[in-house]
């Protein structure tokens, strides 16, 4: 929509789509501007080889919404040889959890463009918005080599809610 990308949350679903791009390296800043309706939410994964929970899944996670930035991370619910591990396997669930991490308050307003930095060097996580940086986070896994990053509209669960996303880059990093 007008030369940028729309996703769209809507409440039925249990995770709204997004959209994913291959990339590669060790420490990479991603970036982009982005906007998302009242109530909405952008989400950014940045996804390799997690050794935590020992498949390519999300290394590093940030959720924006207009009160808060927020980093999510991953950990497991039991040992992988457990016999709690092997009943959720054979249940179809998954041995992990994820959980918000670390918060920070930070206005940001709807329906306004604003640019987004997301740095990863080792585990170290930085977040910049408007060039101003709001959050820093030690992953538990974000140290490993990237292979996706994701980008996600989100929102209340109650509303159907847009999320632009434009001018999306990613660069290696040097430490």
């Amino acid at each position: 929509v007008d030369d940028a990308l729309r996703g769209r949350n809507f409440p039925e679903e249990f995770h709204p789509a997004g959209i994913t791009r291959k990339i590669g390296g060790n420490d990479v800043r991603v970036s982009f501007r982005f906007k998302f309706s009242p109530g909405g939410m952008a989400g950014i994964t940045v996804r390799g080889p997690n050794p935590i929970v020992e498949r390519d899944f999300h290394v590093a996670v940030l959720h924006i919404r207009p009160t808060s930035i927020t980093a999510a991370d991953n950990t497991v619910l039991h040992p992988k040889d457990s016999p709690e591990a092997a009943a959720l396997a054979k249940q179809g669930g998954w041995n992990r959890k994820f959980f918000y991490a670390k918060k920070e308050d930070v206005e940001i307003t709807p329906e306004e463009w604003h640019a987004l930095a997301l740095e990863l060097r080792g585990k170290e996580l930085t977040a910049f918005v408007d060039g101003r940086k709001v959050l820093e986070y030690t992953t538990l896994a974000g140290d490993a080599p990237k292979t996706s990053i994701g980008l996600q509209p989100g929102g209340n669960k109650k509303d159907v809610l847009d999320t632009w996303f434009d001018d999306v880059r990613v660069e290696q990093l040097g430490r």
